[in-house]
């Protein structure tokens, strides 16, 4: 199995497991819906990956002027177009993909990718990539790879696609901009859409049928703090304890670069991360979709948390760590060989006990089941759909769990003793009836005049920091690093710049 396919089967599972749970908007709102944990190790970071990444950061490897910079300090976000999304996702899928502009007030210069020769100037830039034009003012360029490169940094260039239409998008980024022509594999998605309460993402009908190759696309080329700056507010509520805030600006940081790292050593791709929550939820310094209000993203409570946290990353015998986090762990955190269903596990990410109360203090995170619809009639009709025998049908029970305790297959129990194990995907289904998937933590009572009940704990698939934990951990007097080296085993937060 490629690392490409792995790569995006372990996003599938990661993203509607959602990496972000914990929003402010969404906390009693979205409930996940999950697909299989795919058989996707996290791979090993290659030799001097992460003697690069620091490199970078203290400013030791030379950086060419003349052409965008591909360093460990600046991430490559390919913004447009969006053509695979997780459910529920901000961004809605680009309808037509051949048609964007760019508009910076102060102007924006158009150079020469390769040499950083200037090539024209002007405030509104228009793609037109079915027809191979891109206009600068109105005057046509003959479509190829640009550098597109504001002339006053600190004025925000507005993108907008899809004008006119229901969903059209504007967003007021930071950076610079490059339109390469990049791949999109379908995410691997067609075979596992599902048009019922399992489906989880969306793709676009572009690529239902095929891989589509050599799509031009624009990618936002910024610093990653600038990337963070927008992050974290939307993976995070910024009224949080300002400890919170650093630990999930520490772990959103040293995500990305091990993201970046995986993509420019593994995969070998042009760009590092999509916008959308495939990866880390990023929407600009302000967002807007459709007829909605032009929304500010950036928060001063979490820029200034990016900001007292701007060099830190996390590491594990000196290599850059997957720092996985979800909304709330539910009192103890998961494996990822257990949740993820891998073959490997990183010896950083372990089972540790949650912060005391995080299923009593932390709402519907915390503990889940009141709007369970177990009743026998509804088992019935689910277990009479998946073709499963039902004669002598006396409760459902959990079947397999994993060493966090979390339940990872059901198993129908009849009457007369004998048990049918179901698969992860058909448990999968029954739990639809539970009033949203929210985790694999949870326990199920006995049949009772034609009811079971359930009873969860955790919101997200529970592996690396709990969001909710780190919370309540910095209420209880803990600093940012106290927590998530606590999250991450064995793991060293190191300044990247000394």
């Amino acid at each position: 199995m490629s690392s490409l396919f792995k790569r995006i089967l372990s996003a599938l599972f990661l993203c509607t497991l959602m990496l972000s749970c914990a929003k402010e908007s969404k906390v009693a709102d979205d409930l996940y819906l999950g697909v299989d944990p795919p058989p996707a190790d996290i791979p090993l970071v290659p030799v001097g990956a992460s003697n690069e990444i620091v490199d970078d950061w203290r400013g030791l490897n030379p950086v060419d002027p003349n052409q965008p910079d591909r360093s460990y300090k600046n991430i490559w976000v390919r913004m447009f177009p969006v053509m695979t999304a997780p459910y529920r996702d901000p961004y809605p899928l680009t309808e037509n993909i051949y048609r964007a502009e760019l508009y910076n007030s102060k102007g924006i210069e158009v150079r020469n990718e390769q040499n950083g020769s200037l090539v024209l100037s002007g405030k509104k830039i228009v793609f037109q990539f079915d027809r191979n034009n891109i206009f600068v003012d109105g005057r046509r360029l003959d479509l190829d790879v640009y550098w597109f490169v504001p002339k006053d940094k600190d004025v925000f260039t507005t993108v907008r696609w899809d004008r006119g239409k229901t969903n059209e998008m504007r967003l007021e980024l930071r950076g610079e901009f490059v339109n390469k022509q990049t791949t999109y594999s379908k995410n691997i998605v067609p075979k596992l859409v599902r048009e019922n309460e399992s489906q989880s993402f969306v793709v676009s009908k572009m690529i239902e049928d095929q891989v589509r190759e050599n799509v031009w696309s624009i990618i936002n080329v910024l610093p990653v703090n600038d990337y963070l700056l927008a992050v974290v507010p939307s993976e995070v509520i910024h009224s949080w304890h300002d400890q919170a805030l650093r630990a999930q600006a520490i772990a959103a940081r040293t995500y990305a670069l091990f993201e970046m790292m995986e993509s420019r050593k593994i995969i070998q791709r042009k760009w590092d991360v999509d916008p959308t929550t495939w990866f880390q939820s990023y929407r600009g310094q302000s967002f807007q979709k459709g007829n909605g209000s032009l929304r500010v993203m950036e928060v001063e409570r979490t820029s200034r948390a990016v900001e007292d946290t701007a060099n830190l990353a996390l590491f594990h015998d000196n290599e850059i760590l997957k720092a996985y986090f979800s909304s709330n762990s539910g009192g103890i955190t998961c494996r990822a060989d257990e949740c993820f269903n891998t073959d490997s596990n990183p010896d950083y990410l372990v089972i540790k006990p949650d912060v005391e109360g995080i299923r009593e203090e932390t709402g519907i995170t915390g503990t889940w089941g009141k709007d369970a619809r177990l009743t026998r009639t509804n088992l019935i009709r689910k277990l009479q759909e998946k073709g499963i025998p039902t004669s002598g049908f006396k409760q459902i029970e959990s079947g397999v769990k994993g060493p966090s305790g979390r339940t990872w297959q059901l198993k129908v129990v009849y009457s007369d003793g004998h048990e049918t194990l179901l698969s992860r995907e058909d448990s999968r289904s029954f739990m639809s009836l539970f009033g949203g998937i929210r985790s694999y933590l949870y326990e199920l009572s006995p049949m009772k005049n034609g009811w079971q009940t359930v009873v969860g704990h955790g919101f997200g698939h529970g592996v690396g920091m709990s969001q909710w934990g780190a919370q309540l951990f910095a209420l209880k007097g803990k600093r940012a690093e106290e927590i998530v080296t606590y999250y991450y085993e064995d793991s060293e937060l190191i300044d990247m710049t000394r």
